[in-house]
């Protein structure tokens, strides 16, 4: 766990610090489990670890906060929440990430921070950890990392992913990992401009992707192919680009990247 959030385990004495170095940002960040001017304590994991928060800030953040404080649930007129299923020191990195919209994933507990994005209702931090996530992909994870965005919904890592897939789509074709699409995400790959391939290479493509999901109803899929007009015509094969592998913190496949 990383070392910078072990401090806010216990609450922040009731204070703030107005010196020359202090800014509204770090005073801000200080609030994370501070008792000052705290109306919320939240009872986090087995332990039922204790940890101050403000309404004000949950709310401006979440749908999700305003709805449980202000609609018609037993929280809304209690000053605790159970939370017995979360990580303390992750939820932590969650209100770090509400209070001062800055926050440091790791490829431990990357996966766990976009479940409580999802939960919490925060797209913002959901961009931040796709963020984080397409700067580490690789050409071995990609496919699978493509395809769990799909119940996380970061739109930079589909762009990141969608990137490398239409640079070299070939190699990505006779992917294993290929066949384990969802149908919604191969449909964003088909409607994609200038992917480098024929026509005759992706139909054959999702033929064989078809043939691995034979439940599903692939007219959908033949139907946006025809509808895509920016694929080359001829059986002549564009130049591809090839993905170099040796990128810094490389992802590894879903076991050690969306972990559940």
């Amino acid at each position: 766990m990383d070392s910078c959030i072990i401090p806010w385990m216990n609450s922040r004495p009731s204070c703030l610090s107005y010196g020359t170095d202090d800014t509204i940002c770090s005073r801000q960040q200080a609030l994370v489990n501070n008792a000052f001017g705290s109306d919320v304590v939240f009872i986090v994991g087995p332990a039922q670890q204790r940890i101050f928060a403000h309404k004000i800030y949950l709310t401006i953040a979440s749908e999700y906060f305003y709805v449980l404080f202000y609609g018609n649930f037993d929280e809304a007129s209690n000053d605790e929440v159970v939370l017995k299923d979360d990580d303390p020191e992750l939820f932590l990195l969650v209100l770090q990430f509400i209070y001062s919209k800055h926050m440091e994933p790791t490829v431990d507990n990357v996966s766990y921070l976009f479940d409580s994005a999802r939960k919490y209702m925060l797209p913002e931090l959901t961009e931040l950890l796709g963020q984080f996530v397409a700067e580490r992909l690789t050409s071995s994870s990609v496919l699978e990392i493509f395809n769990d965005n799909g119940q996380y919904g970061s739109a930079r890592l589909d762009h990141s992913c969608l990137s490398m897939i239409r640079d070299n789509p070939l190699l990505y074709f006779n992917s294993e990992d290929f066949k384990l699409l969802e149908m919604n995400r191969l449909r964003l790959i088909l409607r994609q401009n200038k992917v480098n391939c024929t026509v005759n290479q992706l139909q054959n493509a999702l033929d064989k992707w078809a043939a691995a999901n034979i439940n599903e109803d692939v007219r959908k899929l033949r139907m946006v192919l025809k509808d895509s007009v920016n694929f080359k015509n001829d059986n002549s094969r564009i130049n591809t680009v090839h993905i170099d592998d040796a990128m810094q913190y490389p992802l590894e496949k879903r076991k050690d990247t969306f972990k559940h």
